[in-house]
């Protein structure tokens, strides 16, 4: 996939050969940069892609001096904190983010929901409608763009659907004791390394990891709500009984068991609706955001995930803000390429969100703030 991305792979060489320094934090679409393979591939890529002047063997050392990996978060004491943000998602967070293998085959990840529902019904959607499932933040919006743009789809939603579900539930599982206390011991010693590369208290460390939430996959109740399973053997129970009933003409003694069956679908139906409209609500980032700044003292907290630019100050200017960098996938026939620019004036920090255009650098943190306070329904004047 990479080598499909040379211009990317060229300015990347040539960001870092200006002096320049990447630093990668992973979320829940690569967590592969969890493995020391994976990372050393990215960086061999990168080098293959030297810039004039640089040679393919200089590039390689540039790569390994200025390229670092954080398995978890960024952090600057007093000043920034940040992270991608699927921890605070259920499902697509994992039961041991800094060592998310499957327990007792540490050759495979411990796939979160979100992916396996990718992988069996988004993937085989986006064939036709590439962009959907990734910028489209409600799941019943995301089903009625597919209704009214590929209308042929809708006869093959259902059997997507089917193989979806099967896939999940042969998934779902809570892995023995053992296995997944080794697991847990691998990850109880990065942590003690994230301890020392930071500076940090396992207390406090602790005391962020306690905000993510539990996997859905690791759970056969909620994963049953999740993919809608439940509603979904309701339903056919309830037109199993309620077409012969029909059958029976609209005199018959049937008659109310049918109209039941039809109103049971119909509750179903908005019950689903409801429950999928939940799926992508990101609104508790700022929660997450306003107490890891508690916990760590920080001025800023950053996160992606949401695919939504966000932007929400703490209180005056001086106490810093929650900033959401959105997602650089194309939206609505356009990029959104949003990103934080920190810099010092007058020896003190100063954060704003930005949006790279063909024209150079522009400046949205107006608007991005404008637009995030009417969706979370704050007055105008909420921020300073």
């Amino acid at each position: 996939a990479l080598r499909g991305h040379p211009r990317l792979l060229r300015t990347l060489a040539r960001f870092l050969a200006a002096g320049n320094e990447v630093h990668m934090i992973r979320g829940n679409h690569d967590l592969e940069f969890s493995w020391p393979q994976v990372q050393e591939h990215f960086r061999s890529v990168i080098a293959q892609h030297p810039p004039e002047g640089v040679t393919v063997e200089e590039m390689a050392a540039i790569t390994q001096s200025r390229i670092t990996f954080h398995p978890w978060f960024y952090y600057e004491p007093g000043l920034l904190y940040v992270e991608h943000g699927h921890q605070y998602d259920g499902y697509c967070s994992n039961a041991h983010n800094l060592h998310p293998v499957l327990p007792g085959n540490d050759r495979r990840m411990e796939l979160p929901i979100s992916a396996l529902s990718m992988r069996y019904f988004g993937s085989r959607i986006t064939i036709v409608d590439p962009i959907a499932m990734e910028n489209v933040n409600s799941i019943p919006r995301y089903i009625w763009r597919l209704i009214r743009t590929n209308p042929r789809q809708v006869i093959r939603m259902p059997f997507y659907y089917v193989e979806m579900a099967y896939r999940i539930l042969t998934k779902i599982t809570r892995p023995p004791a053992a296995l997944d206390a080794a697991v847990a011991a691998v990850e109880a010693e990065r942590l003690e390394e994230l301890q020392k590369q930071f500076r940090l208290d396992a207390r406090i460390l602790r005391q962020i990891e306690a905000l993510a939430e539990r996997p859905i996959i690791r759970d056969w109740r909620a994963s049953l709500r999740c993919t809608l399973i439940d509603l979904v053997a309701v339903g056919l129970f309830g037109i199993a009984a309620g077409v012969p009933a029909w059958a029976l003409g609209p005199l018959g003694p049937g008659w109310g068991m049918a109209t039941a069956a039809v109103l049971l679908v119909a509750l179903l139906l908005l019950a689903g609706k409801h429950r999928m409209s939940k799926i992508n609500d990101h609104r508790n980032l700022r929660d997450i955001a306003r107490r890891i700044r508690e916990i760590l003292g920080v001025r800023y907290v950053v996160f992606g995930h949401s695919h939504n630019p966000d932007l929400m100050p703490f209180g005056p200017p001086e106490d810093g803000a929650y900033f959401n960098v959105g997602t650089w996938m194309p939206r609505r026939g356009g990029a959104q390429f949003i990103y934080l620019d920190l810099q010092f004036e007058d020896g003190l920090p100063a954060a704003r969100l930005m949006r790279l255009d063909r024209e150079g650098p522009v400046d949205v943190d107006s608007a991005i703030s404008e637009r995030a306070r009417r969706l979370h329904g704050e007055a105008p004047d909420a921020a300073p």
